[in-house]
């Protein structure tokens, strides 16, 4: 049976239990403080303890400001169709974006309701100027998620971990445009091993006798991040659903974020707390269900919201429709994307020397036929020769042969035209 419990190791303090068809308890804001509803005989009960355990006594202040989000009680929804409108409509009001995006951003929002039901999860990330709409997209969307917590504001790494580990939920990181630092560091590996179950971050900490032992933090979950420009590691943004927000031209949109915000957002944590209660045992991700048209780490980064949008008349909603558009953009900018990386340059400088030439070519002259055609619009192309070619050759796969003119490329048909559509270079070099 599977139990899961926040924090992992807990003493006698937790934020939530969960046993598989079993027992379900939740952190909820009382009128007096921090306290549990759970699920018992299909009724909703509350109470300041749950089987030995209390709430975590120190997440009251995070809550008291609003660094952490909690529901107040459990609330009847109507149907899955019903809360995702009603998620869908609470973003439109406070934030301006595509039509098609609206929609993602709130299967994204309900999907974080049951993500521990998930191997694999995707991040959303803003991309955007100062001024863009970036931090009004992060604040607004992760209102509606399920325990959204800022981490902007750790000032050391060690709470930073901590806060995780306890309680779990929606990482809203904003600016997150991370210095060479210890903290942007551990950010870093938050990022790297938080997308996936069974990927915990190790940290040698002092014991109560002043002793260092490695400390397991679980860092699993979705998370919402923005910033001014894309991650410098390909694979961290590759699992990101990206949207790039326009500066408005709405009038109808408040400067702030008052009371009326925190009270819908309020009404929909509740609801959302009550098809948690609901959907947590039943929602399995569909892994035979595949987007046609994208590749498979689409496919994978958009299972979650795939499965959200199978709860909805059979699948059959405009949301599957405003998912399949946005999975096509995203393939469209991937490819562009990959256009204009070095491995289409240098796949593509090979490929026209590859059939002008009798010989195959060299790690040197592939630098050196970069150099020409791009050095022009790229200066800092000093960087690139022979060894830094032989390197990135190797990176996608392909293995080079030392000879006498110097090391070179000989790629298989089926990997050559396999690479080739990755970085949609056509076989003519072209």
């Amino acid at each position: 049976m599977k139990r899961r419990i926040r924090p992992s190791q807990p003493d006698k303090e937790i934020t939530f239990l969960w046993r598989e068809d079993h027992e379900h308890a939740e952190l909820v804001e009382g009128e007096k403080g921090l306290e549990f509803s759970f699920k018992r005989k299909g009724q909703i009960e509350y109470c300041p303890e749950y089987a030995g355990f209390r709430p975590v006594q120190w997440l009251g202040a995070y809550v008291n400001v609003g660094a952490a989000r909690v529901p107040k009680m459990a609330e009847a929804y109507g149907s899955t169709e019903q809360l995702l409108s009603e998620i869908r409509a609470f973003i439109y009001r406070y934030y301006d974006c595509d039509d098609n995006f609206l929609s993602v951003a709130a299967l994204y929002a309900l999907h974080t309701w049951v993500y521990e039901k998930f191997h694999a999860l995707p991040y959303l990330r803003f991309i955007g100027l100062p001024g863009s709409g970036k931090s009004r997209g992060t604040e607004v969307i992760g209102a509606a998620c399920y325990h959204p917590l800022v981490i902007a504001g750790a000032a050391t790494s060690a709470p930073m971990f901590r806060m995780i580990e306890v309680f779990g939920g929606t990482l809203l990181m904003d600016e997150a445009d991370f210095a060479k630092s210890q903290i942007g560091g551990d950010i870093v590996k938050i990022l790297n091993c938080g997308y996936q179950q069974g990927l915990p971050v190790s940290r040698m900490e002092q014991n109560d006798e002043g002793k260092l032992e490695p400390k397991i933090y679980d860092v699993f979950g979705p998370k919402i991040i923005n910033g001014r420009k894309a991650f410098q590691d390909d694979a961290t943004e590759s699992r990101c659903i990206q949207y790039t927000p326009k500066i408005t031209t709405r009038t109808d949109l408040p400067f702030h974020l008052g009371k009326e915000f925190k009270k819908e957002a309020s009404e929909i944590q509740n609801k959302a707390l009550q098809w948690r209660f609901d959907h947590l045992n039943t929602v399995e991700l569909d892994a035979s269900f595949r987007l046609s048209g994208v590749r498979p780490r689409t496919n994978q980064i958009l299972g979650p919201l795939v499965t959200i949008c199978g709860l909805l008349n059979g699948g059959k909603s405009r949301y599957m429709g405003d998912l399949r558009s946005y999975a096509e953009l995203m393939e469209r900018r991937s490819m562009d994307e990959r256009k204009e990386s070095w491995e289409a340059r240098i796949l593509t400088e090979y490929e026209r020397l590859r059939t002008s030439q009798a010989n195959a070519p060299t790690c040197g002259e592939i630098a050196k036929a970069v150099q020409e055609t791009w050095g022009v619009e790229d200066s800092t192309l000093v960087w690139l020769n022979a060894v830094k070619v032989g390197r990135i050759f190797r990176e996608m796969g392909v293995h080079t042969k030392h000879v006498k003119r110097g090391s070179i490329i000989e790629i298989e048909e089926a990997r050559r035209n396999s690479l080739y559509e990755r970085f949609g270079i056509g076989g003519d070099g072209g």
